[in-house]
């Protein structure tokens, strides 16, 4: 797991002293001094806790799966649909919930294998099988492409899981590296 740490946001303010150390990085240390405002567009503090406790349970979930893939434990990815961006192909059609199982009839692999197959149709249409409230349903979307950055989207907003057969403990209170040498 990857600890990152920040000073001032929407819980208090940098000080003027905080962010020129920063800028200089007097203590060789990398840091990066941002505005409030990149980092956390206009959110409360109830909104910022939130993401930072999805954020840490996604971290677990990414360790977990490490430990899985290093023990040779097999893990299943599923992909499912957060929601869909207005006026695309697949407002309407697909909705939060849906968890993909198939492209083209090639069952999924993951998030990169939908992502992939997207990019792969280069604009013609892709059929997609989904399971909604426990039936399989299939539903052809045709992607379009984005101007800005060039790649082709079916606008899905999508959220991975990870199915792991055994049960992996880990203790992170009270740690700290061993000391070098």
């Amino acid at each position: 797991m990857t600890t990152v740490s920040v000073s001032g946001g929407p819980y208090t303010p940098l000080s003027g002293i905080e962010a020129i150390n920063g800028w200089a990085s007097l203590d060789g240390k990398q840091y990066l001094v941002v505005p409030t405002e990149i980092l956390y567009p206009r959110v409360s503090n109830d909104q910022a806790n939130s993401a930072s406790t999805s954020q840490m349970a996604d971290s677990q979930t990414q360790a977990q799966v490490a430990a899985a893939h290093y023990l040779k434990i097999p893990v299943t990815e599923t992909v499912t649909v957060l929601q869909t961006v207005e006026k695309s192909p697949a407002e309407g059609v697909l909705k939060g919930g849906d968890r993909i199982l198939k492209v083209n009839d090639e069952p999924l692999k993951g998030y990169k294998s939908m992502v992939d197959a997207t990019q792969a149709s280069e604009g013609k249409p892709i059929k997609l099988t989904v399971e909604r409230d426990g039936a399989q349903q299939e539903h052809t979307l045709t992607p379009v492409k984005d101007e800005e950055s060039g790649r082709w989207r079916v606008g899905v907003a999508l959220k991975q899981d990870y199915e792991i057969p055994a049960k992996i403990k880990y203790h992170t209170e009270g740690w700290a590296a061993p000391a070098p040498g």
